[in-house]
């Protein structure tokens, strides 16, 4: 009897240790797959707050199996090891942790970042990176004229009763920090659409319409139940409007830029007429990965019209251009951008205040880029 006990507790090991060794592959697979897709890299908060969800989602660890507490084991220590924020605050600013002397941080062609200040009640560092000259940060091997491109205008057809914007939102459920206002979950997001993105979207309708331009705001959420096809799931709904309305020659992606962690975030912004607004950031994609965009160079020089705008009637509004390897869905049309309104740090309202000026400039732009 005692044989077969040791035998029973000898193959149970044997099974434990498989189990360890397939979910360590698993959680390893997960974990290289996140860093490694373009569609990924829009913003760092999706790696941290996927991982911050399965660890929030496994706290009775006395209520489960020895496998799912090897599995939570796991994921905090990676979560510990490389999202804490002494890491974070490592990376972005060395000195803050070393000398306890914040510095002036150059984030692109030599241009620092305003002297940071921390708000105590919400936890976050606010701060301020502004676009001069059309600055661009470029993560690309291209290298871009920028008066060669600024020279050349975009043209776009009025449509007059016809819509020629379309409006939709790739992570649909990003919102903003609430003050205790509403409720988001640790990831900074909501499926309340008064409180995400999407209220952003509604607002930027208003005013462009306001303009006498025709807007269609597609609200569908790309983003839940499944996060990993969101950039697919865009892409579809991005497809679906241009052949419901062919009139359509503009394509704003909006998001909200995620910074630091749940405990150390950080927030861009300025003030325009004695209002606070979130700074916004235009992000371009090019075909640098090898996918089919051959007119990135016409997205850019959209993005340069209307950050030079930005520059003369809204200084400080907007952070410089950011060019990415990746293309983001921006090659639907020759007007399209995804725009970074704010980050998770940034109120609700701040990025209200945003959309405001940002709409106002848009507008603007587009009617005299018309022909």
């Amino acid at each position: 009897m005692e044989g077969k006990i040791l035998k029973y507790k000898a193959v149970k090991k044997r099974e434990t240790a498989k189990v360890f060794l397939f979910c360590f592959f698993i959680l390893l697979s997960i974990y290289l797959l996140l860093f490694n897709l373009p569609e990924f890299k829009t913003s760092t908060g999706f790696q941290k707050s996927l991982l911050s969800n399965v660890i929030v989602n496994s706290k009775n660890i006395n209520e489960k199996s020895v496998y799912e507490k090897v599995l939570k084991t796991f994921i905090e220590y990676i979560y510990k090891e490389y999202f804490s924020p002494k890491s974070f605050l490592l990376d972005t600013f060395p000195s803050l942790l070393e000398g306890g002397v914040i510095p002036k941080v150059e984030i692109v062609d030599n241009n620092p970042v305003s002297e940071m200040k921390k708000d105590e009640n919400a936890n976050v560092v606010e701060s301020q990176n502004s676009s001069k000259n059309l600055q661009i940060k470029n993560e690309t091997s291209y290298k871009v004229d920028v008066q060669s491109i600024l020279s050349e205008k975009p043209s776009f057809k009025k449509t007059f009763e016809n819509p020629m914007v379309l409006i939709v939102h790739t992570h649909s459920s990003e919102a903003y920090h609430s003050n205790g206002e509403y409720i988001v979950s640790d990831t900074d997001r909501t499926q309340d659409e008064n409180y995400n993105v999407i209220r952003v979207g509604s607002e930027l309708k208003k005013i462009l319409e306001n303009k006498g331009i025709g807007v269609i705001h597609d609200k569908t959420v790309h983003d839940y139940p499944s996060y990993t096809n969101s950039y697919i799931n865009t892409l579809k709904t991005i497809n679906k409007n241009l052949n419901l309305y062919p009139s359509i020659q503009i394509v704003f992606d909006l998001h909200r830029d995620a910074l630091g962690d749940a405990d150390n975030k950080v927030k861009f912004t300025c003030e325009i007429n004695g209002e606070k607004a979130a700074q916004i950031m235009l992000v371009c994609g090019t075909d640098s990965m090898g996918l089919e965009f051959d007119t990135w160079e016409d997205n850019l020089r959209f993005a340069m019209q209307l950050q030079d705008r930005l520059e003369r009637c809204y200084p400080n509004l907007a952070r410089p251009i950011n060019l990415r390897r990746e293309r983001f869905n921006l090659h639907a049309t020759k007007g399209s951008l995804l725009v970074e309104v704010g980050t998770n740090g940034n109120t609700l309202d701040e990025a209200l205040v945003s959309i405001k000026y940002l709409g106002d400039t848009m507008g603007d732009v587009i009617n005299d880029l018309c022909v």
